[in-house]
């Protein structure tokens, strides 16, 4: 067996006269390590996770797996224009930990078509921090992060700044998040979100926590991988001259805005292009652009007359990506 990683295990049962689970009257699971007594110590820790069974027998694989089948696109910012928490990408910064010893969730590092991808299973909400390692975000514009998830109803991203302090408390910590109601499911999503939407968080000086939440409550899995914050004004979406090199969907403007609002966005090659406009209770509101495309920078105007003040969220489909953001209409 390995030390110091993750080992996955598979055991066939089907050779077993009365295989566990048999008839449903499975009702315990005993895992232990196998080790000499004599030299056992409070050293001797392991750790266990995704427990389950399968029906397939002989080692085979869930019919229905959970999960991404592909990988992440692949971000291609600038390194010079990054700071990176996790992605194959670029250079990584040290995180603390990507799982509090106060979350609710399962944490995991799993491998996905060649790519290291986070997994949390059973999630509520998870702590990631940088507590040792503050990031300094002062000169990035967007936090941006690639979710995967089959069952999520809902999602959420908290940033968290210690303050000048640089500590927890003393009164100058700030936070603020962001909630997502209507994420697609079974496919890579793509988050980005300007930093000023997170308006209770008046300083990116020293961002120590990182939190996620899920629902329904305790049961989501979600995937994660690409997680950093950017500059966009070093992206090309208004360079006139020079192809964009991967999908932005950038922030309305004006936001908040009444009654008529901006959208830009660019995409890195010619596809089929959809543009929606969706309430917080998930339902579509306006279809702004449905067919083929160009590569390069587009720009739509929005029309809100006939709706109520309130948040709702764009959607951008194009080439098997898919970003979302928000807006603000105030009457």
């Amino acid at each position: 067996t390995k030390v110091n990683e993750w080992e996955e295990l598979t055991f066939d049962f089907s050779g077993y006269e009365n295989p566990p689970a048999a008839e449903g009257m499975l009702d315990q699971v005993v895992v232990f390590p196998d080790f000499n007594l004599d030299g056992r110590t409070q050293d001797n820790i392991v750790y266990f996770d995704n427990i389950t069974f399968s029906g397939t027998g002989g080692g085979g694989t869930d019919p229905t797996p959970d999960g991404p089948t592909v990988a992440a696109p692949t971000p291609t910012y600038n390194q010079a224009e990054v700071i990176s928490l996790f992605s194959s990408a670029y250079d990584n910064v040290t995180v603390d930990t990507w799982r509090t010893d106060w979350s609710a969730a399962n944490y995991s590092e799993v491998d996905i078509d060649g790519t290291p991808v986070k997994r949390y299973g059973s999630l509520d909400f998870v702590g990631i921090e940088t507590v040792e390692n503050q990031i300094n975000a002062s000169g990035m514009t967007n936090f941006h992060m690639n979710v995967y998830s089959d069952d999520f109803t809902y999602f959420a991203v908290k940033l968290v700044d210690f303050g000048p302090d640089g500590a927890f408390g003393g009164g100058d910590d700030t936070e603020h998040e962001i909630q997502f109601d209507a994420l697609p499911t079974g496919e890579w999503v793509t988050i980005d979100i300007p930093l000023s939407d997170f308006t209770g968080l008046t300083s990116t000086s020293n961002l120590a926590q990182y939190i996620l939440v899920a629902r329904p409550t305790g049961s989501a899995t979600v995937y994660v991988d690409n997680m950093f914050f950017y500059d966009i004004e070093g992206t090309s979406i208004d360079d006139e001259n020079t192809l964009p090199q991967e999908m932005v969907l950038g922030q309305n403007y004006p936001n908040p805005f009444n009654p008529t609002t901006n959208i830009a966005y660019s995409i890195p090659q010619s596809s089929e292009v959809t543009l929606e406009v969706f309430n917080m209770q998930g339902q579509r509101i306006s279809t702004l652009v449905s067919g083929y495309q160009s590569a390069g920078s587009h720009t739509v105007t929005f029309d809100a007359s006939n709706l109520a003040s309130g948040m709702y969220m764009y959607r951008l489909t194009s080439g098997g990506m898919v970003q979302v953001n928000k807006m603000m209409l105030i009457k």
